[in-house]
Order: structure tokens, then sequence, then C-alpha cells
């Protein structure tokens, strides 16, 4: 009986000491990590630390966003690789003690990795120099955004908000999408805006000359995209007409496709299952952030609606060159996010410059990610709407979701 009982506290503590080598232990509390470009530029962003039922919980922390991590592999006595939920992406920490983590932010796509290094430090803001705010970046701005790449100008919208202490939160809108949850301040004379989410590494900064114009702007993007900005404060600002960037093209009215789902089935829009219906296309991928926050605002929307007539069709873009890769990424996509309607892959990629004639022909071109197209219920397109306005844009996105309702509800009651 006593060998019996030793036998098992000694199975015990195998046990123990196994769960224990395999589980790092990381300080609680709010750490500044920092991922820095080849270039020398550097992004700032926040995180969080938590011990839950044994189990240690990072929280990346983006304004109101909060994305939980929860997928590490210790993989010596000092080095662990810490999975990101989304876009392929990781950390892989070669060393870490009580008050610092130090290694690489990688992105893995087609078997090839992108890599920059990061370090962390424990209990330390999102930006160290702070000075009392001289200027209120609350309000909407117009802006002209420039890529230093192509020289390309790109009319902009900025919506922040910004408290006493001067913590800014808020985000940059544009003809195809947003910058989603940005977070920063105002120091002095400079706004200072960041984010990370695992695809975008982003940071703003521009220094303000009055309290209605933002000069001097830069916007580091990725791991070697750039811009420059300038705003002017405008309380009526707004972006173009999100409705006229893609067409149908002259003569067509009816979309025609057919791709597999996730499981392998054709679906075709020409199946009975869509006739005499209202039909929601969204074109998407796996790699983008403003596609993941139509996704979450699709799949509800989807589930509270089916009964009314109305379907949804998502068509992704995928950047893998592998059909099995895509595959693969698009079922983990559908599981994450709950999605209750087909995902179909084109199998085009979302950079190929013959995307719409290869996927949609009918188009005159796919201006951006998401694009939604509005299918009346004789099978007719009525509206493409290019970008979504996310949850991140505050009053936009309600405007948006307002407008998308009612262009719904005005198919739905037509006979």
């Amino acid at each position: 009986m006593k060998k019996a009982i030793f036998l098992f506290l000694g199975f015990l503590l195998i046990s123990f000491l196994s769960f224990a080598q395999n589980t790092p232990y990381l300080k609680p509390g709010n750490w500044k990590g920092v991922i820095y470009r080849l270039d020398g530029n550097s992004v700032p962003f926040s995180f969080n630390i938590a011990l839950v039922k044994d189990k240690t919980i990072i929280t990346l922390i983006n304004a109101e966003e909060l994305i939980i991590v929860d997928d590490f592999k210790k993989q010596s006595s000092d080095s662990l690789l810490i999975t990101l939920p989304y876009f392929n992406a990781s950390f892989e920490v070669a060393t870490y003690n009580a008050d610092q983590l130090e290694g690489y932010y990688i992105k893995t796509l087609n078997g090839k990795q992108i890599k920059a290094s990061f370090i962390a430090n424990w209990n330390q803001p999102r930006f160290i120099d702070y000075k009392p705010s001289k200027y209120d970046a609350s309000g909407t701005w117009d802006v002209l955004l420039t890529n230093n790449q192509t020289n390309k100008i790109m009319q902009s919208v900025g919506t922040f908000k910004q408290n006493v202490e001067g913590k800014v939160t808020g985000s940059f809108l544009t003809p195809t999408g947003d910058y989603r949850f940005l977070e920063g301040l105002v120091s002095g004379d400079t706004l200072k805006l960041s984010a990370f989410d695992g695809e975008r590494v982003i940071y703003f900064e521009g220094r303000f000359i009055n309290s209605t114009t933002i000069i001097e702007g830069k916007l580091i993007a990725g791991f070697g995209g750039s811009s420059k900005w300038e705003a002017k404060a405008n309380p009526t600002a707004k972006l173009p007409d999100e409705y006229a960037y893609s067409k149908m093209k002259p003569g067509n009215t009816k979309l025609d496709f057919s791709y597999k789902d996730t499981e392998g089935k054709v679906v075709s829009i020409n199946d009975e299952k869509y006739k005499n219906k209202v039909v929601i296309v969204q074109l998407f991928g796996s790699w983008c952030p403003n596609c993941m926050d139509e996704t979450r605002f699709m799949t509800q929307f989807y589930q509270k609606n089916k009964a009314r007539g109305i379907e949804v069709i998502a068509l992704a873009y995928e950047n893998y060159e592998d059909p099995k890769e895509a595959n693969t990424a698009l079922k983990k996509y559908k599981k994450q996010f709950g999605i209750n309607y087909p995902i179909l892959n084109t199998g085009v990629g979302p950079s190929d410059p013959l995307k719409a004639e290869k996927s949609l022909p009918q188009l005159d071109k796919i201006a951006g990610y998401p694009s939604t197209i509005f299918i009346d219920k004789k099978g007719e397109v009525r509206k493409i709407h290019t970008g979504f306005s996310g949850p991140g844009t505050g009053a936009f996105y309600i405007t948006h979701i307002h407008s998308f309702n009612k262009l719904v509800d005005a198919l739905v009651a037509e006979k």
C-alpha cells in the first residue's frame, strides 16, 4: 500500500515538473513591445500578461480591441514560440526574464519567413517621452496620405477622441478600408498613434502647427511601407463615394461564378438556393484585418436575418500559392469567426492585376478588400461597396452599418 502511494506521489511530482518545464513563466502586468524594422524605424505596442487558472494569457491592446494569445511552445530553458491567432504571425522569443523579452516578430507565407527584431519591457507605457498636450486631436480631419514608394495620393479621413490626460484613440479611414483601432497620445505638439494586431504593424506621427492643422506626418506600416501625410480639421470630413470605385461592365447586370467551398463542394451563384433571394457577396482574404471586422459583422447579420430571404457568399482571394494551404487557412478562419455561410476559394491572388477578369469578369475591377456586392431578388447587381468602416472608426462605423441595413431592407422589400 505504501509503495503504491509513493508511486502515485512520484507520478504527480513528475507530471508537475513536466508541466512547469513546458509552461513558461512570464511576469504578469502591462508590457511595452517595440518592433524594429531594418530601415531603423520602430513601432511600439502594448500588451498585458496574466495568469488565468495556471495558464499564461497575453492580451494585445489596441484601444478598445483586445486580442487574446494563448498558444505557447517552450523551445529551450530561455526561449519560446508565441503563435498569434491570426495572419500566420508569431513571436520567436530568444531570451526572456522577469522584466524583458527579446527575439523576432515573424510572418510566414508560402513557406517563407519575414522577420523583424523586437524587444518588450515590463511595466512601461506605449509612449515614454510624454509632455503635456498643447493641442486636442478630437474630431474629424481631412487627410492626404502620400505613399513614399509610389507617390500616389489618397484622400482619407482621421477621426479621434482625446481625453484630459492627452490619450488619443481613433483611426484613419481610406477608400479601401480603415487602419482599425489606433491608440496613442498628443505629447507637446506631436500626435503619436500605433497599433499591432498580428498583421498590421502601424505607427502614425504628425506635428500640430495650430489647433486645426497637422503637418510633417509620417506613417510607418509593416516591414517596409511608409507614407507622409497632412491633415486639416473638418467637422464634416468624409470619404469619396464608396459605391463608385467598382462597377459592372457595360451590358452586364448579373454575376456568374462557381467555386469550391472549404469542404470541396461546388457552389454557384446560379444555384436554386439563391434564386428569388437578396444575396450579399463578400470579397475578402484571411490576410485582411478590415475583412476580419466585416466578417464579424456579416456573421452576426446573417444569423439574425437569413430567415428574411437573405443569403451571403464569401469569395476568398488568398496569398497562398498552394491551394491546400489556402483551404487550410480558410477553414481556420471560418472556425475562428464562427462563419455560417459558404466561403469559396477563387484561386486568385489579391494582388493579381487580372483578379477581376479571372474571378468575376462581369466587374470592371476589384478596387479593394473587403468589397461587398448587393444582388436583388432578380439576380441583378444593384450596388458594389468598396472597403469597410470598422468599429475602430466610431461614428463612421455606425453610419456604415445603418447604410448597409437600409440598402438590404430596401432590396428585401422589393417584389
